[in-house]
């Protein structure tokens, strides 16, 4: 296999970060907040009133590069600030079922993306820019992981316990181990020991799916019964 020299190298690089830019921070929040958490809102009888994006936006309007406004005119910050969003929502059933889905949604639908992009990876074996768009999915299971930090996921811990929500941090861990890996292979273009990995993919999609219903069946305990 020839190898590439420091021009496709570089134009490789510049492509993968264009995309990351596109495909990871800007369509990733997105799908996070619009989809995921505004989509389930949506579902309980919520409604979502207002979502902005802004990659570069700066104090008093001087710039503002690449905005993304789907409801509501755009306004700028009042403070300097290199990444901007917000989306407002109106409740409409505002139960700790509904506020508990809407909160968990986000980072599964980050997991069920990483997952599947892996799955193409390992079964297409892409190349070229479709290689590096699979690769930006692939690492959606970030999403979760900086959750870790998040209010998100202090406010999941809050709802069922510690312990009961345990669980879901293993089972992202385990994802972002497994991702990590066929992103390490696609890259070296060297894929190994590909059943073992598929079969853990479709492994970890049935755990993800258990927990989405053995969260709402722990919701239902604690809070209706």
């Amino acid at each position: 296999m020839k190898k590439k020299g420091w021009k496709g190298k570089l134009k490789s690089t510049l492509l993968f970060l264009i995309f990351l830019l596109l495909f990871g921070l800007t369509l990733g929040t997105f799908i996070h907040e619009f989809i995921a958490h505004g989509g389930t809102a949506y579902i309980f009888g919520g409604e979502i009133t207002d979502f902005r994006i802004s990659i570069l936006s700066k104090v008093n309007g001087s710039f503002s590069i690449h905005p993304l406004n789907i409801i509501g005119g755009w306004t700028y910050n009042t403070f300097p600030k290199y990444w901007y969003e917000e989306m407002t929502l109106k409740w409409g059933d505002y139960t700790p079922l509904a506020d508990g889905f809407i909160t968990i949604m986000a980072p599964i639908i980050s997991l069920l993306i990483s997952l599947t992009a892996t799955l193409f990876i390992l079964t297409k074996k892409p190349k070229g820019w479709r290689k590096y768009l699979l690769l930006v999915f692939a690492i959606y299971f970030i999403d979760p992981l900086w959750n870790f930090f998040a209010s998100d996921f202090t406010y999941l811990f809050n709802l069922i316990g510690f312990f009961y929500h345990l669980p879901f941090v293993i089972i992202s861990i385990l994802v972002a181990i497994n991702s990590s890996f066929i992103i390490y292979m696609s890259l070296r273009q060297k894929f190994k020991r590909e059943k073992l990995f598929k079969r853990s993919i479709i492994l970890l999609y049935l755990l993800v799916f258990l927990y989405l219903i053995y969260f709402g069946f722990r919701i239902y305990w604690i809070y209706y019964l």
